[in-house]
């Protein structure tokens, strides 16, 4: 399929956008906890919060401009309004309805990735600053990394999963390929701490009660907000990608 080089551009800038917001919502729990390096935290977020706003801006088509503003205003305002303990699931589920509108092939929403985004940014901007004025503009567009990519991937089955529950041959071919790559990375990587090997074992147990397809799509949120393995500096990707390739392994059982 041939698309313009505009369209190619907010393709790319909305994939590292998605991966962006997504760093963001590994750390969102700094908003209610004192890290000990607090002050080299909130100079990440700040940088990328900059990069996701001006990211969204880049996906953002011109004609539809004032809709994703207000969208984006809107979807800050619920994320506000929303019970500060569930913010950080609320970010997961508006992450995966970005990424569900940028398909693996270059094809995308720009409009509604845009709005979501955006919104996205707002929040985080908001919470960082107290403030509505736009940072300075920071525009990161980069290919993804190779696990980058993986992550993407499973955040865009997970909201198009959500968003439009279709089970059919096809999407039980695209989650066991997904497993298995994930299964790749798990035999090349170095040995995990024993912390590491806790979590990830505690995690399976949980994941081995959930018997049907609605709770696994809550307990997916609930794992990409960081409700069920909370952030640890110390974890390595190891810690990801064994809880990813769980929580697949376990909905292919479910379906199965």
């Amino acid at each position: 399929m041939l698309i313009e080089q505009s369209e190619q551009l907010a393709y790319a800038t909305g994939k590292i956008g998605v991966i962006t917001a997504a760093y963001l919502l590994t750390l969102h729990d700094f908003y209610d906890k004192t890290y000990p390096h607090s002050g080299v935290t909130r100079a990440r977020m700040t940088r990328l919060t900059a990069q996701l706003w001006t990211q969204a801006q880049h996906v953002m088509p011109l004609r539809d401009k004032e809709y994703v503003h207000s969208s984006a205003v809107s979807i800050m305002g619920r994320l506000l309004d929303t019970d500060p303990l569930d913010r950080a699931e609320l970010c997961a589920d508006i992450l995966c309805a970005a990424a569900s509108n940028i398909a693996i092939i270059v094809d995308l929403d720009q409009t509604e990735s845009a709005a979501n985004l955006l919104g996205l940014a707002m929040y985080n901007h908001f919470k960082l600053n107290r403030s509505f004025t736009p940072p300075q503009p920071a525009l990161l567009v980069r290919p993804l990394t190779s696990r980058e990519q993986l992550y993407f991937e499973v955040l865009h089955h997970v909201g198009y999963q959500e968003n439009y529950v279709i089970i059919n041959l096809e999407t039980h071919e695209l989650w066991q390929n997904l497993q298995v790559r994930l299964q790749r990375r798990l035999k090349v990587a170095p040995q995990p701490s024993q912390n590491e090997r806790a979590a990830v074992e505690a995690y399976r147990k949980l994941l081995s009660t959930i018997t049907d397809e609605q709770r696994w799509l809550t307990t997916s949120r609930d794992t990409i907000a960081g409700s069920l393995v909370p952030y640890d500096p110390t974890y390595t990707a190891w810690t990801a990608d064994s809880c990813l390739e769980a929580l697949i392994a376990q909905r292919r059982h479910i379906v199965s």
